[in-house]
């Protein structure tokens, strides 16, 4: 993929992909937990709650998203290293998961929502440092080529 569409692809399909399907996964396991409890007119109330939460929760996670890729963007551009997405994604979704789970099943036994945006937190902090982590070494152009030349345009002059 040619460096002038990165910062495209990180804004427009990785971050917002990355978002709704983080989204899904927690309300996957909000329904996990939900079942296991005999579907308690708690946490969803009733089969449409779920539906309506499912949709909610993956427009909402590919907005944050948006905000999650701009980040990513500007790690690359000011670390110089590029974030290999093929794994990034799979591997923030399982643990916007098991973030997600861990706080409902909390949640499931106070019979309370005490922490209504402590999971998305966790899970866009434990998203960000699953990118760094899946990154490497970018070593070409000095930062304002590369700057340039992802924006679409020509090396700038020296």
């Amino acid at each position: 993929m040619p460096d002038r569409w990165r910062g495209a692809l990180l804004l427009w399909v990785f971050g917002p992909l990355t978002g709704a399907a983080i989204g899904i996964a927690q309300t996957s396991a909000a329904l996990f937990c939900w079942l296991a409890n005999d579907k308690p007119d708690f946490y969803f109330r009733g089969w449409s709650g779920v539906e309506v939460t499912y949709k909610l929760c993956a427009v909402y996670g590919a907005i944050v998203g948006w905000f999650f890729g701009l980040t990513l963007l500007g790690f690359e551009r000011l670390f110089r290293r590029r974030i290999t997405l093929a794994v990034a994604l799979p591997v923030s979704v399982v643990f916007g998961f098991a973030i997600g789970f861990g706080f409902i099943v909390a949640e499931f036994r106070l019979r309370e929502i005490r922490w209504p945006f402590c999971m998305e937190g966790g899970a866009l902090v434990m998203g960000l440092v699953v990118s760094a982590v899946c990154s490497r070494r970018v070593i070409a152009l000095p930062a304002e080529d590369v700057t340039a030349q992802s924006m679409g345009g020509p090396p700038m002059p020296r």
